[in-house]
């Protein structure tokens, strides 16, 4: 049985609120794209937008239920999400300062949940719970 170290619901929480800030700001984000498609004669492009980004609303409920479960398979779905968003917000310029801001922000938060995370991970073990050693 793992039992929570001092770092496990701070982790938890920060990883969870991540995922969910960033599918919040996506939508913002998306609000001018998907209705200049729909105004604009391209329904089947805002639809797409809509879509997609659904289903990315969707996977990030079930991380957050992950983190808040505890699931193993979601710390390491949390890491590699972590990975490639801070891969994604170095990607190069942007078209906008809204963009820039948002990948700046974006990257920095990503890093250091990062870095959290595998710290957590090397000292404890996923989630940052350690092993309850059995008493013979």
């Amino acid at each position: 049985m793992r039992q929570p170290t001092r770092l496990t619901l701070p982790l938890q929480v920060s990883m969870a609120g991540y995922v969910i800030a960033f599918v919040l700001v996506g939508w913002i984000l998306l609000i001018h794209p998907i209705t200049a498609s729909a105004g604009g004669g391209d329904p089947f492009r805002a639809w797409v937008l809509v879509s997609s980004w659904s289903i990315w609303t969707g996977l990030a409920g079930v991380l957050a239920l992950g983190s808040i479960r505890k699931w193993r398979w979601a710390f390491w779905a949390y890491l590699i999400f972590l990975a490639f968003s801070v891969i994604a917000s170095i990607r190069g310029p942007n078209a906008t300062t809204v963009a820039l801001v948002s990948d700046l922000i974006s990257g920095v938060l990503g890093a250091v949940l990062l870095g959290v995370a595998v710290v957590g991970l090397v000292r404890f073990g996923p989630w940052a719970m350690t092993r309850e050693v059995p008493i013979h």
